[in-house]
C-alpha cells in the first residue's frame, strides 16, 4: 500500500496572489518551513522481515525495515535538513524475539542512537506493566511525552514523563502534545495501572499553556488510531500536525479544521517497513500553506547503518542459539493472512501483518495446540490481535513460535455455559465490525458460522455431539483475555494452568506424535 497524498510535490494551499519564492510559486507569503521525519509501531523488529519469516537478510526485496535502516534514512535526511524534527508515536516494544527474549533495553539504546525530540508512548509499551516503562525512562535520551495519562503516586518515573515538550527550529516554538489511546485498558495487558484523562481535554489544556509560552506551531504525537486522529484533526482548534499511530495505517492526508485552518495527518504503517518525512511550510499567521510528503519505503534499496547493524548482529547471534531450536515439522506453510482465491501459497514472503480472521490456518493451528494442553479442557480460545505471523514450510523453530505468538500471557482454565460462550465470540464479532479485528475468536473444539452483520450470535457446531446452551463448559484462554483484554469480561474465578501460552504450545508441539493438523476453515461467514 502506498502512501496516501493529496498531490504529488509540493502542495499550495490559499488563494492570494502568487509569489516566487525559492523557486516554488508559493499563494501565499511564506515565513518558515519545518521538516518532518518519523516512525511509530516498530515492534521490536531490529531487523528486516517479512510476516510469515519475520526474520530475512537485508538483500531479498520483500523483506522490509530493520533500525539500521531506518537511521541510514534519518542521516540522510537530516543532511539535506539540518533542522529537521524527528518523533516516534510509541509501541517500540513487543512483536519480535528481540522484546521477548530481551525486553526494551537494546531497543531503547538503539533508538537512542537516533536522537529522537520527542517520543510518546503507546499502549504496547505497557505489555510488562509499569517495570518496562520504569526502565526505560532510565535509559531513554529523548523526551518522553503523554498527556492524557495519570500514573500511580508509586510510580517513580512519573516525573521524568511530560504531557509536552517545546522544541525550537529557526527561531519557532513547536509544541509537541503526547497520547495514549483510551483503549489501553482493554487491549493491554499492563494497562490497568494507569487511568487517563478525557483526549481532548488533556489536549486543549496543553494548547492553552502553550499559548502563554508563544509556541507558533502544535503537533499531536498521537498514539490513537486512525479514527480518532481524524476527529481530532477536525475538532481540535489550533492543531497543526498530527503524527499518528496505533492503526498501523501507512498515510499522509490533510484536513480542515475547525477554525478553518490545514491539519496535516501523517503516519508510517507497522514495523519500520516506511518511514514518514515531510516538509509543511507556514505563512506569517502560522497557517500552512503548503506541504510536500517526502515518505520512503524501507527496503533493499538503502543501505543500513554499519555500526548500528554491527550491534544488532551482536544482539542477533546472542539469541540465534535459543530461537534456532526445532521444535516440529510442517509440511505445508501455515498462514496468518487467508490467501486470495487461486493463490499459490508455497512462499508467504509478500504476506503483511495483518490480524488472523475469518478463516486462518495460524490461529487453528495455536488453539489446537492450546487445547491439547489440558485434555479435560472442552475448549480453546485465542484473540487474533494475539497472533501476529504465520509458520513457515519445514522446520519451525522456537523462533517461529515467538514471532507468531510474541506476547507473554499465561494460560487459564475458565468455566463458561454455551449461552455465556455464544456471547463471548459475538463480543468478538461486534469488535470486529467496529474495525477492530483484535477481538476476533480464534478457536480449538467447536466450529461456528457467523453472520455479514456481526450482531447476531454465531451458530456453534461441534464435531460429536448436539451444542448445549445450558451446559457448562471448560474453556482455556490467555490470561490477558481473562483480564478483560479487547473488551471482554473479566473472570474472578479462574484457574492458571501454565505461566506460558507460549511454552506450553512449544511443549506440546514438541510431542513424539505430534502433527501439525491440516487446515479445517472451521470458522465460516454465512451468506444469509
Amino acid at each position: 500500500m502506498r502512501f496516501k497524498t493529496i498531490l504529488t510535490g509540493i502542495c499550495f494551499i490559499g488563494f492570494c496572489s502568487a509569489l516566487l519564492c525559492g523557486g516554488y510559486v508559493y499563494l501565499t507569503q511564506p515565513a518558515y518551513e519545518i521538516h518532518f521525519v518519523h516512525t511509530n509501531d516498530l515492534h521490536a523488529h531490529l531487523v528486516p522481515f517479512r510476516a510469515e519469516k519475520p526474520v530475512c537478510a537485508y538483500d531479498e526485496k520483500e523483506c522490509h525495515g530493520g533500525f539500521a535502516r531506518l537511521l541510514s534514512f534519518i542521516k540522510a535526511y537530516r543532511t539535506k535538513y539540518p533542522d529537521a524534527v524527528l518523533l516516534d508515536g510509541g509501541d517500540r516494544f513487543s512483536g519480535t524475539f528481540f522484546y521477548t527474549l530481551r525486553k526494551g533495553a537494546d531497543i531503547i539504546r538503539l533508538m537512542n542512537q537516533m536522537n529522537y525530540d520527542a517520543v510518546t508512548l503507546g499502549n504496547h509499551d505497557f505489555d510488562d506493566g509499569l517495570t518496562e516503562i520504569e526502565k526505560m525512562m532510565t535509559i531513554i535520551s529523548a523526551p518522553v511525552v503523554s498527556a492524557n495519562v495519570i500514573f500511580p503516586k508509586s510510580f517513580q518515573p512519573k516525573n521524568k514523563i511530560k504531557p509536552a515538550v517545546i522544541v525550537k527550529r529557526n527561531g519557532v516554538k513547536i509544541g509537541i502534545i503526547g497520547l495514549l489511546t483510551p483503549d489501553i485498558k482493554t487491549e493491554t495487558k499492563g494497562g490497568g495501572g494507569i487511568d487517563l484523562r478525557p483526549l481532548t481535554q488533556a489536549v486543549q489544556a496543553q494548547i492553552n499553556a502553550f499559548k502563554k509560552e508563544g509556541v507558533q506551531m502544535i503537533v499531536l504525537l498521537s498514539h490513537t488510531g486512525d479514527e480518532t486522529e481524524e476527529r481530532l484533526a477536525k475538532e481540535m482548534p489550533d492543531v497543526d500536525i498530527i503524527i499518528g499511530a496505533h492503526s498501523h495505517t501507512k498515510k499522509f492526508e490533510h484536513f480542515i479544521g475547525k477554525d478553518g485552518q490545514t491539519v496535516l495527518v501523517s503516519s508510517a504503517g507497522y514495523g519500520g517497513e516506511n518511514i514518514g518525512a515531510f516538509t509543511a511550510v507556514f505563512n506569517r499567521l502560522g497557517k500552512i500553506v503548503a506541504f510536500k510528503n517526502e515518505a520512503a519505503v524501507v527496503d533493499y534499496t538503502l543501505a543500513p547503518d554499519e555500526k548500528m547493524q554491527q550491534q544488532i548482529n551482536s544482539l542477533q547471534a546472542a539469541l540465534n542459539e535459543e530461537t534456532r531450536k526445532p521444535v516440529t515439522f510442517s509440511e505445508t506453510p501455515v498462514w496468518a493472512k487467508k490467501p486470495q482465491e487461486n493463490q499459490v501459497v508455497s512462499s508467504l514472503n509478500t504476506q503483511k501483518y495483518e490480524p488472523c480472521l475469518e478463516e486462518c490456518y495460524i490461529g487453528e493451528v495455536l488453539s489446537d495446540a492450546l487445547l491439547k494442553t489440558t485434555p479435560s479442557a472442552d475448549f480453546a480460545f485465542i484473540n487474533s490481535g494475539a497472533v501476529r505471523a504465520g509458520l513457515p514450510q519445514g522446520d519451525v523453530t522456537v523462533g517461529d513460535l515467538i514471532e507468531a505468538f510474541p506476547f507473554d500471557s499465561s494460560v487459564v482454565s475458565v468455566q463458561m455455559t454455551g449461552a455465556e460462550i455464544e456471547n463471548y465470540l459475538k463480543h468478538g464479532l461486534s469488535t470486529f465490525q467496529k474495525g477492530r479485528a483484535n477481538g476476533f475468536i480464534q478457536a480449538a473444539g467447536l466450529s461456528y458460522t457467523f453472520f455479514p452483520d456481526y450482531t447476531k450470535a454465531p451458530v456453534i457446531q461441534l464435531s460429536t455431539g448436539a451444542w448445549d446452551s445450558l451446559k457448562t463448559y471448560t474453556v482455556l484462554i490467555p490470561s490477558f483475555l481473562a483480564e478483560g483484554g479487547d473488551g471482554f469480561p473479566v473472570f474472578k474465578t479462574k484457574k492458571e494452568v501454565a505461566p506460558s501460552f507460549r511454552d506450553a504450545v512449544i511443549d506440546v508441539m514438541r510431542q513424539e506424535n505430534y502433527k501439525i493438523p491440516p487446515f479445517e476453515k472451521r470458522i465460516q461467514k454465512t451468506t444469509e
